[in-house]
C-alpha cells in the first residue's frame, strides 16, 4: 500500500498540486485502504479494487460512519483520482470507480432572521434609509410575501385604513391568489411612503 501511495503522491507533486491537497488525498486513501484490507482480508492495491468495493465503501461511509455528503464525495474523488493514475501507469485496465456516483447534497432551507435581527434591520432602515426601504422591510417582515410578489404589487393591490388593511397577491407561487392582512406597523410604513410619493397626506381610506 505504501509503495503505491508514495508513487501516486510523487505524480501529484509533479503536477504542482499543493501539499495540502496531496495530504488530503493520502489521508482519504489510507482510510479506504484500511477498510479494504479489513473487509476483504487481502492486501490493498489498485488492481484489486472492484466497483463493488467502491460501492460498498460508499455505503459504509453513509450508513455506518454517518458522514456528510461533502466528506463522502471527497473520499470517492480521491479513489477515482488514484484509479485514473493507476490506469495511466498500466496497473489497471478499467477505472472501477468511474461509475460510482457521489451523494447528492440536500438543499438546506434559508435561515430566517430572528425577531431581534429583523427589528435591528428595520431600525437601520429608519435611521439611514428611505421611507421606501422601511415600507419594503415591514411588508416582508409582517406579511411573509415573497420578494417577487412584492415587486409586482400595484396601488390596486393595496387596501389600507386607520384600523385595517390588506394586500392582494394576484399571482403568487403556483399561480395562487391570496389576500394578506396588514398589521399596524406595515400600514404605518406604507402610509408614510405613499405620503412622500404623492406629496400630500395619505387619507385613511381605501386606496384602490
Amino acid at each position: 500500500m505504501t509503495s503505491y501511495l508514495t508513487q501516486f503522491s510523487e505524480t501529484l507533486r509533479a503536477e504542482a498540486r499543493s501539499e495540502n491537497t496531496i495530504q488530503s488525498y493520502l489521508s482519504d486513501l489510507k482510510h479506504f485502504a484500511e477498510w479494504f484490507e479489513g473487509t476483504n482480508g487481502e492486501e490493498f492495491k489498485p488492481g484489486a479494487i472492484t466497483p463493488i468495493d467502491v460501492g460498498e465503501y460508499k455505503s459504509y461511509l453513509q450508513t455506518v460512519k454517518g458522514f456528510k455528503p461533502a466528506t463522502i464525495n471527497r473520499r470517492l474523488a480521491a479513489i477515482k483520482r488514484l484509479c485514473r493514475w493507476a490506469r495511466t501507469q498500466g496497473l489497471i485496465e478499467e477505472n472501477p470507480a468511474s461509475e460510482i456516483k457521489g451523494v447528492p447534497r440536500a438543499r438546506t432551507a434559508p435561515k430566517a432572521l430572528t425577531r431581534r435581527e429583523a427589528a435591528h434591520l428595520v431600525r437601520m432602515a429608519q435611521r439611514h434609509g428611505s421611507k421606501r426601504d422601511v415600507a419594503i422591510l415591514q411588508l416582508l417582515r409582517h406579511t411573509g410575501v415573497r420578494v417577487s410578489e412584492l415587486v409586482n404589487l400595484t396601488l390596486e393591490d393595496l387596501q389600507i385604513s386607520e384600523r385595517k388593511g390588506q394586500i392582494t397577491v394576484r399571482y403568487g407561487k403556483g399561480g395562487r391568489y391570496r389576500e394578506i392582512p396588514l398589521n399596524r406597523d406595515a400600514r404605518r410604513a406604507l402610509r408614510e411612503y405613499l405620503e412622500v410619493q404623492s406629496g400630500v397626506s395619505a387619507p385613511p381610506v381605501h386606496l384602490c
